[in-house]
């Protein structure tokens, strides 16, 4: 049961924190508010993927990586489209041109960030205390590259038990570019969203970060007995 229940957490974070995903998220929008205008009737055709980059009878209404400058985000955000249903709201609007501006893809690129695992401490007793003043197990995450990088929906294990960092709050999980941060292994996973329910043996076993994927290992180290 719990292996399902982490893999669930696994797709739900992967929605959260990856790109826009066309048939889940914009499908849906042209589904619901265009189609009866734009069906199978001739010209522009919304009901696919394969249709809307398709264009109509004047041409490609999107072009990747520039919403300004894509037809159908002209026509959604000037009202003009859909003619015979309420304007989109802009939460809409904002997510189709997030969809373009990310390339207007149809299944979502997921990049998978540098980090590392820098040190880590199993059985910690005297060295580095948490944000409570306890002494846990820790690993210390570097992030080499040029950009911050949020760990929401990664996940850590110590190649039993695992936790996923959860989403929400970026002021507490983004390791800054260039810089580090702690993720506490110490089974308190209620103190916070950077302790994982799991702990480090000093007998020796594995520290894994795993992308948001739930599967791609981001890097891993083991420490021997």
């Amino acid at each position: 049961m719990k292996a399902k229940v982490q893999i669930l957490l696994f797709f739900c974070l992967n929605i959260l924190n990856g790109q826009v995903d066309y048939t889940s998220q914009i499908q849906i929008i042209f589904t619901s508010n265009c189609t009866g205008c734009h069906g199978n009737s001739g010209g522009l055709t919304l009901t696919s993927y394969s249709s809307v980059m398709a264009g109509g009878n004047s041409g490609a209404v999107i072009v990747p990586n520039d919403h300004a400058n894509s037809l159908l985000w002209q026509k959604v955000n000037s009202g003009a489209m859909p003619q015979n249903n309420p304007a989109l709201p802009t939460s809409q609007i904002d997510l189709i041109a997030l969809w373009i501006d990310e390339g207007a893809l149809a299944i979502p690129a997921i990049t998978t960030p540098t980090l590392f695992i820098n040190e880590f401490m199993a059985s910690n007793d005297t060295t580095i205390a948490d944000t409570s003043g306890e002494f846990a197990d820790w690993v210390e995450i570097y992030n080499p590259s040029d950009e911050a990088v949020d760990l929401a929906g990664m996940t850590f294990s110590d190649g039993v038990d695992a936790s996923a960092i959860p989403a929400g709050l970026p002021n507490i999980t983004t390791v800054p570019a260039g810089g580090f941060i702690f993720v506490w292994f110490d089974k308190d996973p209620e103190e916070g969203p950077l302790h994982i329910d799991a702990k480090l043996s000093d007998g020796g076993e594995s520290v894994i970060l795993f992308d948001i994927d739930g599967t791609t290992i981001i890097d891993s180290i083991g420490f021997g007995e």
